[in-house]
């Protein structure tokens, strides 16, 4: 009997919100869900930003008149030509100096390459402004928008953020 009383009054406790760790493990668990958003939040960029380099390659690639390598079906390819090109053919094309190493190394940044359905560039342009991107990456991926997707990150950003309230109201 004293031990139907003990779980019965653990119980209200707990219904009434007195139990004495309740807002300790109310605030480990909001903590628990912010990191688990925050490695969403990263592993989305990890893939956008991989997504971004393969078309700012392409873009070279097409501005290298190899349009060939500039195709959908040709990363490796694209990959192995993007390995030899010298600095003079980025400055020609304008791409930000950060990138050329990263481009450079393509190869390492393909496994992480997803559909670009699945991670938009107005998706991308949200994670930079948002939460992930801070001063200087912000400042560095935002330089090569227009020159990758023909519009500023700021006009993709309010393109996504249209898009979700559009879904709002559905």
């Amino acid at each position: 009997m004293a031990g139907q009383k003990n779980a019965s009054s653990r119980g209200s406790n707990l219904t009434k919100g007195t139990h004495k760790n309740g807002p300790c493990e109310l605030r480990a668990s909001v903590t628990s869900i912010a990191i688990r958003l925050c490695g969403l939040e990263q592993s989305q960029f990890i893939h956008c930003a991989a997504n971004a380099l393969l078309r700012l390659a392409r873009h070279v690639a097409s501005r290298l008149d190899r349009p060939s390598l500039a195709r959908e079906d040709s990363p490796i390819e694209l990959a192995r030509f993007c390995a030899s090109l010298h600095d003079l053919h980025f400055q020609y094309i304008g791409v930000p100096e950060a990138f050329w190493p990263k481009i450079r190394q393509l190869d390492k940044v393909l496994p992480n390459v997803s559909c670009e359905d699945q991670h938009s560039p107005q998706q991308f342009a949200r994670l930079l402004i948002r939460s992930i991107g801070r001063g200087h990456t912000k400042e560095t991926w935002g330089s090569i928008f227009p020159m990758i997707y023909g519009k500023s990150m700021e006009e993709l950003c309010a393109e996504f953020e249209d898009m979700v309230d559009f879904c709002m109201l559905l």
